[in-house]
């Protein structure tokens, strides 16, 4: 879901462009965005951010110490939710450079880089999810940033949408949809806090960070869609969805099931160019998608055609009818979201 120019901190990056009023089809159920696409510069230099140099990832992790606080039974916030890992994931092979990242540290949602709805036309838009199954709207008024974090609650009360539905449930939600693109090979890293289900073993309701790619005239799930991490059914995983037609999730993938974790984790992903034979026409691209759970791989890494149009970022905390509950209201917590690229 994004698009693209180019930032040069040092070597290769991100790359984020400019695009006359581009119309964006996220997924068939789920409308369209029209809308000129701002051009955001990339944040820092690698001197500053990565010590001074290009970032190579480790082979194994040694987390600083008091790096991995425990989370409370009744599902509350540890105390300390510091960021237990900068660059020092066993990522993927090769040098990449620091390129964007938000670590919340401000009062409110920065708007330069997020938006706090779906497709909305303002940033005060209360929207539906990006997904049809999901039973809540994204409400702004529910994502909020304070004391270190990007907090995420979902509510039980009535929420009517612009697009004229009301809702059950009220949730918040922060994209950076179509204003900020990568379309070269990336790595992405958060820290994220997820409330445990009432029996408080396994995650609830459905929190997620996804990557997904700019519908510009290319249909879901051609563009890619990257499920860093998702909770689905009270078990944390990690899913691809790609495929050479509208609706067709025909290279649809789980990458691994992560477990019922819920507390505070690492979750990462990389998306590294490749170069697969035989990528049909219409999905020409590829790439090789590795997932990473507290600095450690999970499953088999991943290679898929696709369009590349970039892939943008989605952070949620939304619920649908077969999800595991909690207790009402539930805060999803982000520490930090950064990128490498190459």
């Amino acid at each position: 879901m994004f698009v693209v120019l180019f930032a040069v901190i040092g070597a290769t990056f991100l790359i984020i462009s400019r695009a006359a009023t581009p119309t964006f089809s996220i997924e068939p159920e789920n409308g369209t965005r029209t809308g000129s696409i701002s051009v955001i510069p990339a944040i820092g230099t690698d001197s500053t951010l990565s010590g001074g140099k290009a970032i190579t990832f480790g082979s194994a992790v040694v987390p600083p110490t008091g790096c991995n606080p425990t989370s409370p039974p009744d599902g509350s916030a540890p105390s300390n939710p510091t960021p237990c890992r900068y660059g020092q994931s066993n990522g993927p092979s090769g040098t990449w450079n620091f390129n964007w990242q938000d670590e919340f540290s401000g009062t409110a949602l920065d708007f330069t880089k997020w938006r706090p709805n779906y497709l909305g036309g303002s940033d005060s838009d209360i929207t539906k999810a990006s997904n049809s199954s999901m039973q809540n709207c994204e409400d702004p008024a529910q994502t909020k940033v304070n004391g270190g974090t990007l907090k995420l609650t979902l509510v039980q009360r009535s929420c009517k949408a612009n697009n004229g539905t009301t809702y059950p449930y009220a949730s918040g939600y922060a994209s950076t949809h179509a204003d900020i693109v990568i379309t070269s090979s990336f790595y992405i890293e958060t820290k994220m806090y997820m409330p445990p289900a009432n029996s408080t073993t396994g995650c609830a309701n459905w929190p997620g960070i996804w990557t997904n790619g700019v519908a510009n005239g290319v249909s879901w799930p051609t563009f890619l869609e990257s499920d860093v991490m998702e909770c689905l059914g009270g078990e944390a995983k990690a899913n691809v969805h790609a495929g050479p037609g509208a609706n067709q999730d025909d290279w649809k993938k789980t990458i691994g099931g992560i477990g019922q974790n819920s507390g505070w984790h690492v979750f990462a992903a990389s998306l590294v160019k490749s170069a697969k034979s035989g990528c049909p026409s219409q999905a020409p691209d590829s790439a090789i998608l590795t997932y990473y759970y507290d600095g450690v791989q999970i499953g088999s890494p991943y290679e898929t055609c696709y369009k590349n149009t970039g892939q943008f970022i989605m952070l949620q905390n939304d619920i649908q009818s077969g999800s595991l509950k909690n207790t009402l209201p539930s805060t999803v917590e982000f520490d930090y979201v950064r990128v490498w690229a190459r």
